[in-house]
C-alpha cells in the first residue's frame, strides 16, 4: 500500500495543474517517468524491503525539496536551480526503481544530497 501511495503522489506532482506549461523540456520525459513507476509497481511485490529503502531516501529528497520551495513561493520567480533539482528526483526515481530505462544525467541519493548543500 505504501507503494501505491508514493507512485500516486508522484504521479500528482508531474500532472498538477499548469504542468504542460511549466514541465517545458522535461515533458518529453513524461513517458519514461510512467514506465519507470509501473516497473516499480511489477517489483514491488517481490522486493518490498529494498523499495521502502529506496522510497525512503527519495521521501527524504522530496521533503527537503517540497519545505524549501513553499517557503521561496512567497518570493517573485522560482529559482532555476530548485526547480531543477525537483526534476533531478523524478530522474533518481528512474535510477532507483527502473535503472534499466537509464537517465538523462548522473543521479544518485549521494550527489542530490551533495547538490542540495
Amino acid at each position: 500500500a505504501l507503494v501505491y501511495s508514493d507512485v500516486s503522489a508522484q504521479m500528482q506532482r508531474l500532472v498538477c495543474p499548469g504542468f504542460i506549461r511549466d514541465a517545458g523540456e522535461w515533458l518529453s520525459e513524461y513517458p519514461r517517468y510512467t514506465e519507470a513507476a509501473l516497473i516499480r509497481l511489477e517489483k514491488a511485490a517481490r522486493e518490498r524491503g529494498r523499495d521502502q529503502m529506496m522510497m525512503q531516501d527519495v521521501q527524504a529528497l522530496e521533503a527537503r525539496f517540497d519545505a524549501r520551495r513553499k517557503s521561496e513561493r512567497r518570493g517573485a520567480a522560482e529559482d532555476p536551480e530548485l526547480v531543477a533539482f525537483g526534476w533531478w528526483i523524478q530522474e533518481l526515481r528512474v535510477s532507483l526503481f527502473a535503472q534499466q530505462l537509464g537517465t538523462q544525467m548522473p543521479v544518485s541519493v549521494k550527489r542530490l544530497e551533495k547538490r542540495w548543500e
